[in-house]
């Protein structure tokens, strides 16, 4: 039925009165026909119909808006009410928004993150393709397993193929002007590119919103490199200027004609959105890398053909995989492939799920410690309202009829909060998100397309945890404020002290409110504690004096590796000769600096064993100078370092942490030893020249750092002999002191040896605070701080409150033990002792749930190795102890005040 009718029908005004009269005459015609009195027939008709009156109300009720006309006035009532106490509103609404502040940010950004679709036509179809290989659940594909899903997968009407890549642009060209640059020569401006095949964006549905998108024929090998730039960074960049379509960008030796523009934020299923889209084939042909190359590289995303449902593509991609399996070696048993519906932020947003439940349960628990605070307010302030509750029920009002206005007064002012707080916490996420993707598009290139704009979603959250918070408010105090007895509650009203029950409810809300606290508390603490542990892990090489100068290869910028040579030695020999440097080294790659290579690699002894290099683990390895180690302060346990003329012969030698030397020779002197290094698909990995591809000698033995992460020591590394030239050259610097000075020369030094060559400069501790570890660390334990600095605010303010109220309410009763003869140290002793009983049961309680908690989060998260304990057990003396000492101080100070009192005045004061 149509709204506007079903109102109209149930408001329709009809003659009920007149049915009824009708129906009682005729009831009495009949009486009469059997030999009644006219007037006995007529009382007897409306006895047996009963109470005209009530059953019209009844009628009324049911055939009007009743609930909904009450509702309203109880909203008009409490609206009034409140605004007549302008201290409680804005007290509650300040309370109340802090909890609510916490958890709204919270849904925000996980709804911006994990919740969005896609912004494409049909996001439904699109799905995001992960292998997995326990415990990796979203790793990347080889560019062999790409073309083998992308050939046989039936269920998917295209696959598409996205490599991402940090690159440098160098510059922009014309055909006519080919070494003008639009960028500064001496700076390196970070761009993130995302190497795609060409029906990537066909995949997606979507279309540039300016010039063409790429074709096929962009993915012919030796064929002019035709590229994407997106909208955002053409917006950043190049301020909507047209004339970059056509122009010619040089981005770490790749030249990329810019064809046209992406729409705004378009990200595919990444997390970023990259600054420009390049043919997957700019890295060579595809095919050819397939045969060659068992490294991961691609993420790939799929689009369901109109007849096929997700079911139906997982089930197609579990039997590709386990066909794919039967040629991999027994050591990818294991592997697998996952399908899940295409996400913004992709595998990151797969991912939070468990971070986000976590958080959750912490912010609620702020919330309901702010709910506790509000709580005990309102009961004092049902107190206050004693008289007028009290002649509302003497008047007629139902225990029902009070509880739902007083639960509508908690409502309304929740709603409020809410309303409010909503408001300044998107509007404060907006601003941060603006600022933090101003900041990353800065340093390292791409932009975040974090959108925190509210949707249904966010509205439909905000205005369910507001009505529930406020339910939650009110509700104790609305039911013990309804079920005093009358005769009780006039005797109060004359001074006489009320029941326990009262009295019993603080206790309750006091006790659950110190559980609350206690947990949050412990927990945030032990997260924090743990948190700094690891920003303080020693990474096992010096951070603090030592730079990392990242220049791009000059060969791809066209110069002759006669040239290229001339000019890295160049730079080499004037950074060294700079004041404040001690030493300087090259690497193919820093710790923690990304871009690690891997070989598969086993001891010379047991290579020959083909069950053993069908198993053999993959370990990191990096080309270094002969000053690397002495450069970054690795020590060395046993044997020696490079040679400078092992280093410029490239002689195979090896120097190897210690980790990987008890891992192959546990027991045993390593020094002399030899690896084999490398596979048959394996064709001299990367860089590597092709006499490491064999049998190499152990020379020295280092001391093991935290070069991959910081959560953890490698699992093993390798050095080799060799100044690279590959994609990029590391040069590493050891200063003296913070190395300011020598940060502002290098790009003068740079730009004397070629202006062309762009160059990165960056100190250590920069790069180890960068870590994805690290940072998590860093921001997790700010926001649990804060989280627990917040909650301990509110402890205090709520176990004050509730204390005083407490001690306030016992006055009188107070009042006459003293004039019976109690001093103030009994009167201290007795209104401390009923604070210590109730906040005793709390602090165990949440002593329970704070263990309970944090083993909960830790196995969740999978961070139990990370973590430092169960709990801290600096946290579980000091925080308890603080909340009882608040309590105590609390009632001493309440409990002087009542026994300074005089009780002539206060028995006086209540007759």
């Amino acid at each position: 039925m149509h709204p506007i009718a079903w109102l109209r029908r149930y408001n329709r005004r009809d003659d009920f009165g007149a049915e009824i009269t009708a129906h009682l005459a005729l009831e009495t015609d009949r009486l009469v026909a059997e030999g009644w009195d006219p007037h006995d027939a007529e009382y007897e008709a409306r006895r047996q119909f009963g109470n005209v009156g009530t059953v019209q109300e009844r009628r009324y009720d049911s055939t009007h808006l009743s609930l909904i006309e009450g509702i309203a006035g109880d909203v008009r009532y409490a609206v009034r009410t409140l605004w007549r106490d302008k201290t409680y509103l804005l007290a509650a609404v300040s309370a109340l928004g802090i909890g609510l502040a916490a958890n709204i940010a919270l849904f925000a950004l996980f709804n911006a993150v994990a919740l969005q679709p896609l912004p494409v036509p049909k996001p439904d179809r699109i799905l995001a393709i992960w292998r997995v290989k326990p415990p990796n659940r979203f790793g990347a594909f080889s560019m062999a397993e790409f073309l083998f899903y992308r050939d046989n997968a039936r269920t998917l009407g295209a696959v598409a193929a996205a490599q991402p890549a940090h690159l440098r642009l160098a510059g922009s060209a014309s055909s006519t002007a080919p070494h003008t640059f639009a960028t500064s020569a001496t700076v390196a401006e970070p761009v993130i590119a995302l190497f795609v095949t060409t029906n990537y964006f066909e995949t997606f549905g979507i279309r540039p919103v300016v010039g063409r998108g790429l074709r096929p024929d962009d993915e012919v090998v030796d064929a002019p490199v035709n590229a994407l730039i997106s909208d955002n960074y053409w917006e950043r960049r190049f301020a909507r200027d047209l004339g970059i379509l056509g122009s010619t960008l040089i981005v770490s030796g790749i030249r990329a004609t810019i064809v046209g523009v992406t729409p705004h934020n378009f990200a595919g299923i990444r997390q970023e959105v990259p600054d420009l889209w390049i043919p997957l084939s700019a890295l060579g042909d595809l095919r050819v890398r397939a045969s060659r190359e068992t490294t991961a590289c691609c993420e790939l995303v799929g689009r369901l053909t109109p007849e096929a449902s997700l079911a139906q593509a997982q089930s197609e991609l579990a039997a590709l995989a386990a066909l794919w399996r039967k040629a991999l070696p027994a050591s990818e048993q294991r592997v697998t492939v996952s399908a899940t519906r295409g996400r913004p932020f992709g595998a990151i947003g797969e991912q939070i799920h468990p971070l986000y439940v976590a958080l959750q349960v912490v912010m609620l628990l702020v919330l309901l410690i702010a709910c506790a605070n509000v709580a005990g307010v309102l009961l004092g302030r049902a107190a206050a309202r004693e008289r007028e509750i009290t002649i509302r029920m003497a008047t007629g009002a139902s225990r029902a009829r009070l509880i739902r206005q007083l639960l509508t007064e908690g409502v309304v002012v929740s709603l409020l909060a809410g309303a409010v707080t909503a408001a300044i916490t998107i509007y404060a996420l907006a601003t941060g998100s603006r600022l933090g993707a101003a900041f990353l598009s800065r340093e390292g290139g791409g932009t975040l397309a974090l959108t925190t704009a509210p949707n249904a979603r966010v509205l439909i959250y905000v205005g369910i945890l507001s009505v529930g918070a406020g339910i939650l408010v009110a509700l104790a105090p609305a039911l013990q404020a309804s079920r005093a007895d009358l005769a009780l509650a006039l005797r109060s009203s004359m001074g006489i002290s009320a029941g326990t029950g009262t009295r019993r409810l603080q206790g309750w809300l006091m006790a659950g409110q110190m559980a609350t606290s206690v947990a949050l508390l412990l927990g945030a603490t032990s997260f924090t504690r743990s948190a700094a542990n690891l920003l303080g892990t020693d990474p096992g090489f010096h951070t603090r004096d030592v730079i990392s100068v990242w220049l791009t290869n000059p060969e791809e910028l066209g110069f002759s590796p006669d040239r290229s040579r001339q000019i890295e030695t160049v730079i080499r020999d004037r950074l060294h000769a700079l004041p404040g440097v001690r030493s300087l080294a090259v690497t193919s790659h820093v710790p923690l600096g990304g871009n690690v290579a891997a070989s598969a690699t086993l001891p010379a002894e047991v290579a020959g064993d083909p069950d053993a290099r069908e198993h053999a683990a993959r370990y990191s390895y990096a080309f270094v100078s002969a000053e690397y180690f002495a450069t970054l302060g690795i020590p060395l346990a046993r044997g020696r370092t490079f040679s400078a003329q092992e280093v410029r012969d490239s002689v195979p030698v090896t120097v190897i942490s210690d980790s990987l030397a008890r891992a192959f020779w546990p027991g045993k002197d390593p020094i002399g030893r030899k690896l084999v290094m490398g596979t048959a698909p394996e064709t001299g990995f990367g860089p590597t020249a092709p006499r490491f591809a064999g049998s190499i000698e152990v020379i020295g033995v280092v001391r093991d750092i935290r070069g991959v992460s910081m959560t953890s020591v490698d699992g093993g590394d390798i050095y080799l002999p060799k100044l690279t030239n590959g994609w990029t050259s590391r040069i590493v610097l050891a200063v003296d002191g913070n190395g300011a000075a020598v940060i502002r020369a290098v790009p003068r030094v740079v730009a004397t040896a070629e202006p062309m060559l762009p160059v990165a400069v960056e100190r250590m501790d920069r790069i180890v605070a960068s870590d994805g570890s690290v940072m998590t660390a860093r921001v997790s334990g700010a926001i649990l701080a804060l989280i627990g600095a917040i909650g301990l605010v509110l402890a205090w303010v709520g176990v004050y409150g509730l204390v005083s109220f407490s001690v306030r309410q016992r006055e009188r009763e107070i009042a006459i033990r003293m004039a019976l003869g109690a001093n103030t140290r009994h009167v201290l002793a007795a209104s401390v002792g009923d604070a210590i009983v109730w906040i005793a049961r709390g602090v165990a309680v949440g002593i329970v749930l704070g263990i309970g908690g944090i083993r909960v989060a830790n196995a969740a998260l999978g961070t139990a190795s990370a973590t430092a304990s169960t709990f801290d057990p600096i946290a579980l003396l000091v925080v308890p102890a603080a909340l009882v000492a608040l309590a105590v101080i609390a009632a001493l100070v309440s409990g002087r005040q009542a026994a300074s009192t005089d009780p002539a005045a206060v028995l006086r004061g209540g007759a």
